[in-house]
């Protein structure tokens, strides 16, 4: 073991051993570990309440202060997984990312960026890339979000696919797919982007949507203004772009349908 700094791998140590551990920085790693192994803490408080957890790696003021017996952790920022205590496999890297993870479910998650998934607690297996990408979701699992504020607003939803700047920034559901700049970003208000399984693939693709569902749009601005409409298909540069409420409807062709309502 390694320890520098005032009280880094202190406490009172329990009889089992703990070995090949490195803690440097003011009480880093020092609540007296209890058969902990491969742990690296670096920063005022890292891995402050570390007993048995192992295989851990925390750098900054704070970073995963809070784990006690999880393992396989990776958290790189300041407050970065300061709640976690048991989670397992978590990759947290930028200022507070996923700072409010607290519950051993929300283990796997892949989170980086300055305050992505600042709000998780109990959600799993979420990847989440790019400033407060993912930043509101709480319990919602299973979503991939890569770009500035992509699916900030999601809180519950599940299985949404988000790619690009603003991507499903507003999309409060589950099961949508938005790839391309803005794609699907959806009501800046209540109910927001509330509407289930919408695939947007393009820059401004269903751009507009409140709880419009099932609706395909693919090609630039495609759907732009998307409203209540549901189980449309509109393939192709600007194809239904004013399309709001339509049901059903099926539009192939760049402009195609342009005007339709």
């Amino acid at each position: 073991n390694i320890a520098i700094g005032h009280a880094a791998l202190g406490g009172t140590w329990a009889d089992a051993a703990s070995n090949y551990n490195i803690a440097i920085g003011h009480t880093a790693m020092d609540a007296g570990v209890n058969g902990a192994f491969y742990n690296m803490a670096m920063g005022y408080a890292a891995l402050g309440a570390l007993t048995e957890g192992d295989g851990n790696v925390a750098i900054g003021h704070g970073a995963g202060s809070a784990i006690t017996t999880g393992a396989g952790n990776v958290i790189l920022g300041r407050i970065a997984g300061d709640a976690m205590t048991t989670n397992t496999g978590v990759v947290a890297i930028g200022y507070a990312a996923a700072s409010s993870l607290n519950n051993n479910n929300g283990s796997y998650s892949v989170i980086i960026g300055y305050e992505a998934g600042q709000n998780m607690t109990s959600a799993n297996t979420n990847h989440l890339m790019g400033y407060r990408s993912g930043y509101a979701i709480t319990s919602g699992g299973n979503n991939i979000a890569s770009g500035y504020e992509s699916l900030r607003y999601n809180e519950k939803g599940y299985g949404n696919i988000a790619i690009g700047h603003l991507a499903g920034k507003f999309v409060t559901s589950s099961l949508n797919v938005a790839i391309g700049f803005e794609a699907g970003k959806g009501k800046t208000s209540a109910p927001y982007n509330s509407g289930e399984s919408n695939i947007s693939i393009g820059p401004y693709t269903n751009y507009d949507v409140s709880t419009g569902k099932r609706n395909v749009s693919v090609g630039g601005r495609a759907g732009y203004e998307m409203d209540t409409g549901t189980d449309n298909t509109l393939l192709g540069n600007n194809a239904g772009y004013n399309v709001k409420d339509a049901v059903g409807a099926t539009i192939v062709g760049g402009y195609a349908g342009r005007y339709m309502t």
